[in-house]
């Protein structure tokens, strides 16, 4: 099957956050460092198998890795620590909570803002401009069975920062394991490629081969952003 060029899914990602974010502050951006350099502190030296451990496995998981239930741009615009309830067992930890102020859903829908419970916390930064202070970013969320609340796929980092061009970095992942994170996505329109492939993809040829999937039933085009999504995730 012939492919097409590689700007058939890269879309044009700045509009994605225009009027989401007039921009942080050099006091946000700050307390957002000190709280990205705590969280890449913090990223343990193996996540147990079920935990996804990529962009490609946020969005389309693998065996035995559930992906993200939402996927979300937009920005945080306030947050707060609470601290930990008696009987803790690190009475030293507080629990990170950001309003999220959604620009669009990639994936699922939880209202045009809402809460996301972040983890655990113990640096010295003030919530609300920390997380003022990533301005653009990507969420990758699902629902916590015992809480309800919306929680990161990880546990607590699968949060990606983008530019205002759309590009994407990895801020709470450390430096030696960003590339892994974000093998083959660039930006934005890259995450919604895989995310649009995935769902034309019902012979699960993202788990597998890619070069020709033969006809199915499905257009031209579904195939070729099966086969692009495929070379984004691989």
């Amino acid at each position: 099957m012939k492919r097409v060029a590689t700007g058939l899914l890269v879309v044009v990602s700045a509009w994605l956050f225009s009027g989401c974010s007039t921009g942080p502050s050099g006091e946000e951006i700050e307390q957002f460092n000190r709280l990205a350099a705590e969280r890449q502190s913090d990223f343990p030296a193996a996540f147990p198998v079920s935990v996804p451990t990529s962009i490609r496995e946020y969005v389309l998981g693998g065996v035995g890795v559930t992906p993200a239930e939402v996927i979300v741009t937009g920005s945080f615009t306030d947050g707060q620590k609470l601290l930990p309830q008696a009987g803790a067992l690190d009475m030293t930890a507080s629990t990170l909570i950001g309003t999220f102020q959604v620009h669009k859903y990639i994936r699922g829908n939880a209202g045009t803002s809402f809460e996301v419970n972040l983890g655990s916390v113990h640096g010295a930064f003030l919530a609300a401009d920390a997380l003022r202070g990533a301005d653009n970013l990507v969420l990758f969320l699902k629902r916590d069975p015992a809480s309800g609340q919306w929680v990161l796929v990880d546990g607590g980092w699968a949060v990606a920062q983008s530019d205002r061009n759309g590009n994407i970095s990895m801020p709470f992942i450390p430096v030696g394991q960003e590339s892994a994170y974000t093998a083959g996505v660039v930006d934005v329109g890259d995450i919604e490629g895989m995310v649009i492939a995935g769902n034309l993809d019902p012979n699960g040829s993202l788990n597998g081969t890619l070069d020709n999937l033969g006809n199915d039933g499905m257009t031209g085009t579904q195939n070729d952003l099966i086969d692009q999504a495929n070379d984004l995730g691989n």
